[in-house]
């Protein structure tokens, strides 16, 4: 009788046992569910934030490119004036220098021309000067000749 006391004892404690095990699994299986979904709900929400910063990020560089492009027109039309105002002053210059060198030889040759004609006209004074001078000479000894003859007639 013990015996079957004992046998039932433990057929009870092997029931309690599968029926604990059996307890034990069905809330494992459901807390591994339920940590599952939660875990698949926390991804679902990660891939949708990382879309989110995706798209984003994607508007931002979108915008980033359209500036740097701005940027870079505007660069290029600055650097294009730049080449423009240089080539001008280059050109500028270039016909400042040409137009004072033509004016210096313009003044050389006029100078030279005018030494020139000074010279001339100095050399024709110098010329004119001597023969008023012989004229005069001359005039004088004529007019010393009739005071002379005058003189001797008078006396």
């Amino acid at each position: 009788a013990k015996e079957a006391e004992a046998a039932e004892e433990i057929n009870m404690l092997k029931q309690v046992h599968a029926q604990a095990v059996e307890k034990l699994e069905g809330g494992h299986r459901a807390r591994a569910e339920e940590l599952e979904a939660s875990g698949r709900a926390a991804l679902q929400a990660q891939r949708t934030e990382a879309e989110l910063l995706k798209e984003k990020a994607g508007r931002f560089l979108e915008k980033a490119q359209a500036t740097l492009a701005e940027k870079e027109e505007e660069l290029a039309r600055l650097n294009e004036q730049i080449e423009k105002q240089r080539a001008e002053s280059q050109a500028t210059s270039e016909e400042m220098e040409s137009a004072h060198k033509a004016g210096v030889e313009r003044l050389k040759s006029s100078h030279a021309n005018a030494v020139e004609d000074l010279e001339a006209v100095h050399a024709a004074a110098r010329e004119s000067h001597s023969s008023a001078l012989e004229s005069l000479k001359a005039q004088q000894a004529e007019l010393v000749t009739i005071m002379k003859s005058d003189h001797e007639q008078n006396m």
